[in-house]
């Protein structure tokens, strides 16, 4: 059973600041900033001679893209 006055003291700095669901959003979307950070940028390869220019102009792309939504975030 959650002890409720436990729980008014975890929660109230949420509601004094801002909207809880907002700050929720906001860790996820830093977490999912991190993944992407660590696992996909600059982490595709191409093989094929004729791709590897599509290639990395999607890596660049997708790297200015990251680098403007963490300006915004972060």
């Amino acid at each position: 059973m959650i002890n409720e006055a436990k729980l008014l003291e975890f929660v109230r700095p949420y509601y004094a600041n801002k909207d809880i669901m907002h700050n929720m959003w906001h860790i996820e979307l830093v977490r999912k900033l991190d993944f992407m950070e660590k696992n996909v940028l600059d982490k595709s390869n191409c093989y094929l001679p004729e791709t590897i220019p599509l290639c990395e102009e999607m890596n660049e792309y997708t790297n200015s893209f990251f680098e403007e939504i963490v300006k915004e975030i972060r």
